[in-house]
This record gives structure tokens, sequence and C-alpha cells, in this order.
């Protein structure tokens, strides 16, 4: 899979050569389109679902290690997973970056209509709501038996990978927010 290829950030005051404001305005506009529908897209999506998979079968293969191979494979599954998820923070953490600068650029709410994606953040709300109740349905349900640490470590992996979906739905909304305003 390719990635979408993403707008230069907008040049300083200095050096900005847009012809008027319009050029600007649409230049600002696909821009942001660009980087909203890449930072809300489905398959990163996928890739935040898979990560969190990944990290409660390393979680569940380190409770329930009964030997080297079950620590070897939690371990190799663990650093599987930490890897794409420092590449995947650090790419959106760029994209919050590249947005913000062009929405700062010359604010226009009449552009807003262009570049908004709410199929996408309802999507990716609805996934993060979803794992933060599946997340609290675990953390109340009571432990029969001996006292395991899984259900908590799973409710954990589950609450961060849904505050990370929140946190992706909120920086959306704060762009339009400050559009609108």
């Amino acid at each position: 899979m390719t990635s979408a290829i993403l707008p230069p950030p907008p040049p300083p005051p200095g050096l900005r050569s847009w012809p008027d404001r319009s050029a600007l305005l649409a230049d600002r506009a696909r821009a942001l389109r660009t980087l909203t529908h890449s930072a809300l897209s489905p398959r990163r999506l996928a890739l935040s679902a898979m990560l969190t998979s990944g990290y409660v079968l390393a979680w569940v293969s380190f409770a329930y290690a009964t030997g080297w191979p079950h620590l070897a494979f939690g371990a190799a599954l663990l650093a599987a997973c930490a890897v794409p998820t420092w590449f995947t923070l650090r790419r959106e953490r760029y994209l919050r970056h590249l947005a913000t600068a062009w929405a700062t650029l010359d604010p226009d709410p009449a552009s807003v209509p262009q570049w908004r994606a709410p199929a996408r953040a309802l999507t990716w709300l609805a996934y993060a709501l979803a794992l933060i109740v599946l997340a609290l349905a675990l953390l109340t349900t009571p432990l029969t038996g001996t006292a395991s640490p899984v259900p908590l470590g799973i409710a954990a992996i589950l609450l961060a990978a849904g505050a990370h979906g929140l946190a992706q739905v909120l920086g959306y909304r704060r762009l339009l927010r400050a559009e609108r305003a």
C-alpha cells in the first residue's frame, strides 16, 4: 500500500507567491482535504485495530507464559507492534503540524465543506467508543476464582487505543471549530 502524497508545508510569509486570495484558499482547501482524509483514513483505522490486537495477543502471551517459547513469542509480537506504532505516531504528529500550519494560513469558513470528513470522523469515533466501552466492561466484570491480571492488562490496552482514536477525532474537531470561529 502506498501512502497519500502529503502537501508541503505552506511557505513562510515572505515567500508566499499566490496570485490572489482565491488561489491561496484553493490550495489551502486541497491541502486540508488531503491532510484530514489521510489522518482519518480507513487504512489508519485498520492499522490501529491490528496493532491493538497485536498488543492484546502479546499481553496474553506474557500473562500465560509457561516457558521461554511463550515469552519469546510475546516479546517478538511486542516488538513487531512497537515499531509500527512509533512510526504511526510520528506521522500523525507531522500530519497535525501540517494541518495546523495550513489552517492558520488564512481562515476561510466557506471552505469547510470542501475538506471536512464527517463519515470518517464518525467511524473513528464509533471505533474509539467501542474500545472504551469494551475496556470498561472488562474492568467491571468480577474476576472469578483467582485474581488474574489478564483482563486488567487487556482493558488498559483497549483504553489506550480508544484514547488514541478519540484524540484523532478531537484533533479533527478542533480544526473544524477553529475554522468556523
